[in-house]
């Protein structure tokens, strides 16, 4: 269990190596993180809040389950539909290669045939033009955003409210996979902090169980690198706070073939044999990893919602 001194001598070090950091946010990061130990003194099952030692596919213990199944009822209420989900963030998000090879029945489950009940669920949801959760382009995960986009009023068809609302307003989804960050590091890091907190605190209001992921390596720069890392920490600490799941992505990737990037240095690697395959040789890219996760992950919650 980290002490108070323990937080206190990680924040100084990290005062002293990042001097662009603002002093709110600073002690936001202080605050964040002695919530975080009082959470895990209170609930022996929170995870934690370290990308190195948080689990990929999130606990899902009675704090959490608490949180959930109350964001849940509400959005019952609220008429948000248990057979689907909402899909946030930038291209690692908007690209193809993540789900939709599901929604279009292109795939290959291999040995993990426990997936097939979530798929189906999802996928005999139709939505607008056919569509389902997998396979439908979403208005709030846009190539090239950062998370202020999704909050920017006149970037979707609905011309009044965020795109984070209209995406709500427009399919009801009971959950949301949310993971922005990888076009803010090295640009807008104190900005991201602040708008991540206010896409949650939108799906928490409106009854949308957010599944929270944090974000791959970002080597491009030195400043990008050391971001990520501080996102990664913010994302686990900010699931911790809101007692909702987070998905570890960036913990999955380590031990792939480059971290699971493709030549790009940016984007996930895809199998040569699609996205969606989950046999073992493709399960040594990311954006296979990445849509196998998420869908051990939304199982896993509906089975306990269920």
């Amino acid at each position: 269990m980290a002490t108070f001194s323990d937080i206190k001598e990680m924040y100084i070090f990290r005062e002293r190596s990042l001097k662009g950091l603002s002093l709110v946010m600073i002690t936001l990061a202080i605050v964040s993180a002695m919530v975080a130990c009082e959470t895990k003194k209170t609930d022996p099952h929170a995870q934690s809040a370290d990308p190195k030692l948080a689990p990929v596919i999130p606990d899902l213990g009675p704090a959490v389950m608490r949180s959930v199944k109350e964001i849940y009822r509400r959005g019952a209420a609220n008429g948000m539909r248990p057979d689907v989900f909402a899909k946030m963030g930038d291209s690692i998000t908007a690209y193809p290669p993540f789900l939709f090879p599901i929604g279009d029945g292109r795939y290959e489950v291999g040995r993990h045939w426990r997936l097939l009940p979530v798929i189906d669920k999802f996928t005999l949801r139709k939505l607008e033009k056919g569509k389902n959760s997998f396979n439908r382009v979403s208005y709030a995960g846009v190539r090239a955003w950062g998370a202020e986009h999704a909050l920017q009023v006149g970037l979707s068809p609905c011309p009044d409210i965020t795109p984070v609302e209209c995406e709500i307003k427009t399919i009801k989804p009971a959950f949301a996979i949310v993971m922005f960050g990888t076009n803010n590091v090295d640009r807008n890091y104190d900005q991201f902090v602040v708008d991540m907190e206010k896409i949650i605190q939108i799906l928490i209001r409106e009854g949308v169980v957010p599944i929270i992921s944090t974000i791959p390596d970002a080597p491009w720069t030195k400043k990008a690198a050391e971001e990520a890392h501080m996102a990664n920490r913010f994302i686990l600490e900010m699931a911790q706070r809101y007692r909702v799941p987070a998905l570890n992505y960036w913990r999955a990737l380590q031990d792939l073939p480059d971290k699971g990037i493709s030549h790009d240095g940016v984007h996930p690697s895809v199998a040569p044999e699609g996205s969606g395959v989950f046999t073992p040789e493709a399960l040594r890219y990311g954006h296979n990893v990445r849509s196998f996760t998420f869908l051990q992950t939304l199982g896993k919650l509906t089975a306990a919602l269920d």
